[in-house]
């Protein structure tokens, strides 16, 4: 079962990621009502200084496999 997001429940939606990506968000700019799509233009404003990534949380990409 999802949560619902009540914007009359909090002033702000703070996130972190495990890239060390932060927004801070106010809940009157909150469009969604059980996840948010972070990364793109629509919460871009609310992005705030990246900070260090969260220990353990970073997957390692693999190489590309396009060969040249």
């Amino acid at each position: 079962m999802a949560k619902v997001l009540d914007p009359s429940r909090f002033d702000y939606l703070f996130v972190l990621v495990g890239d060390g990506r932060r927004w801070f968000i106010p809940a009157n700019r909150i469009e969604a009502l059980s996840g948010l799509r972070l990364g793109g233009p629509k919460y871009a404003e609310f992005e705030v200084e990246r900070g260090d990534p969260i220990p353990g949380c970073m997957v390692e990409e693999a190489a590309s496999t396009i060969a040249s």
